[in-house]
């Protein structure tokens, strides 16, 4: 299933992107267009944001009826929408490596984020990390836009985990 959206090309491009000084993991690059295509806020893509994601990850020709049937099949709780947990879900066998610590992010990222707006402010963020007995001496670092928030791809990018 995966496979089908997936360019060689692009990926090799996206792994050999730097940040920091090193290599986006494919999951990584794939979160960050994950949040730029979700418009609603609600951490999950409709079927018109993941069929402008797919075409922008290299799957342009594609019908509206096998992208449907591929929808149907990565939208695994049928709510007619795609979860960021469904969304890595399809990358699990790309990267397992990339999956099993994007998924320890995200999961922590979840219990940081009660209201699941994407969005966890930088006091709530460094007061739930020191309740879970977490290193928070780098948590302003984590707000790259300056925005006051950390969103989970600011945090899938840059928070380390150092107890």
């Amino acid at each position: 299933m995966y496979r089908r959206y997936n360019n060689p090309e692009m990926a090799q491009q996206q792994q050999q992107q730097q940040s920091g000084g090193r290599c986006k993991s494919v999951i990584q690059v794939w979160l960050e267009k994950f949040d730029e295509y979700e418009k609603t806020g609600n951490g999950q893509l409709s079927r018109y944001e993941m069929r402008q994601l797919t075409a922008d990850l290299g799957n342009p020709s594609d019908t509206e009826l096998s992208f449907m049937k591929y929808f149907r099949e990565i939208d695994q709780d049928g709510d007619a929408q795609i979860s960021k947990q469904e969304f890595l879900d399809i990358l699990k066998e790309k990267d397992p490596e990339s999956y099993k610590e994007a998924q320890v992010r995200l999961n922590l990222f979840k219990k940081l984020d009660p209201d699941q707006n994407g969005k966890v402010q930088l006091n709530e963020l460094k007061a739930g990390l020191e309740y879970y007995g977490i290193d928070v001496s780098k948590v302003n670092g984590l707000d790259t836009d300056g925005d006051g928030n950390v969103s989970f791809s600011e945090f899938q990018e840059n928070f380390r985990y150092t107890r």
